[in-house]
């Protein structure tokens, strides 16, 4: 394995390993992502200094994640993929949290649809992996306060020669055959384009990406903090970015950490390593993990 994945074999081939999951970088004084619990205490897998935290993430969604052979100050080890590693944005919280609570770290790669099972049946201690909290995931888990603000932040990707290559309005894809990500906002935004032709969700974004390259769909949705990687793998891509307020609401405001309900102990630790990074310092952190990813 090279010392890191290249971007062509990043996008087109970690769907084998597990892919995917936006930028108004926030402080960490900023909330709203559900961070009161509903029970109180908190469950022995995730307190026992003796064990290394288990973050459950799918590591293919640079900058916030991505597979690398090296280890590094930037990486933790992927548990279930021998000799791999996670870098990104996503994974200096995941190291910030561990720092603060004195635990190791390692990552368990799974498919993203797979990772509030995972943690409600106890395959491992928190999700970290670019997820938001949709109302229908905080009926499952209980969400951090915010480590980024997404609004505004989803859009289109479509061929540079398509007939929707000038679209500016969610009106202009009327018709358009759009595709998104399964169990994601990515999915779920499309309905809001007036007469679209909602595609059946794919597991992950390099299918996307694949499906729109060979043209069997008009569209797809994005987190256009992604896109610039997605271009220089796929230059005859364009990307489409529509006005403040007047684009794809996902229904959120940001990306949180995800932990069980009952671990309120852990969800206070964890807002407070948010809270402790300043919005300067987590702009840096974002725009180190964009410098470093896979090229």
């Amino acid at each position: 394995m090279e010392e890191s994945i290249t971007r062509r074999g990043f996008v087109r081939g970690m769907a084998a390993m597990a892919a995917v999951a936006g930028l108004s970088i926030v402080g960490g004084t900023l909330s709203g992502c559900g961070g009161t619990a509903q029970a109180a205490g908190t469950s022995q897998a995730a307190t026992d200094s003796s064990e290394p935290i288990r973050v459950g993430s799918e590591v293919a969604f640079a900058p916030y994640e991505w597979v690398t052979s090296s280890s590094s100050d930037t990486t933790v080890p992927i548990q279930n993929q021998s000799g791999s590693y996670a870098d990104g944005y996503d994974v200096f919280w995941m190291r910030k949290i561990g720092e603060a609570l004195g635990r190791d770290v390692v990552v368990v790669n799974m498919s993203f649809g797979g990772l509030i099972s995972a943690l409600n049946q106890g395959q491992v201690d928190m999700v970290i992996s670019g997820m938001a909290d949709t109302a229908e995931r905080r009926e499952s888990v209980a969400f951090s306060d915010a480590y980024k603000s997404e609004k505004d932040n989803y859009g289109l990707m479509v061929r540079s020669d398509s007939v929707y290559a000038n679209g500016t309005t969610i009106n202009d894809f009327a018709g358009a055959s759009v595709l998104g990500q399964k169990s994601s906002p990515l999915d779920t935004v499309i309905d809001q384009i007036p007469g679209v032709n909602h595609m059946t969700p794919v597991e992950h974004v390099p299918e996307q990406l694949t499906q729109l390259e060979n043209g069997t769909v008009d569209a797809i949705t994005v987190s256009l903090d992604n896109t610039p990687g997605y271009l220089e793998t796929y230059p005859d891509l364009k990307v489409i970015r529509f006005p403040e307020g007047q684009g794809l609401d996902p229904g959120f405001d940001g990306t949180c950490v995800a932990l069980r309900k009952e671990d309120t102990d852990l969800l206070a630790q964890v807002n407070e390593v948010i809270a402790s990074v300043s919005a300067e310092d987590n702009a840096a952190e974002f725009q180190s993990a964009t410098d470093r990813q896979p090229a």
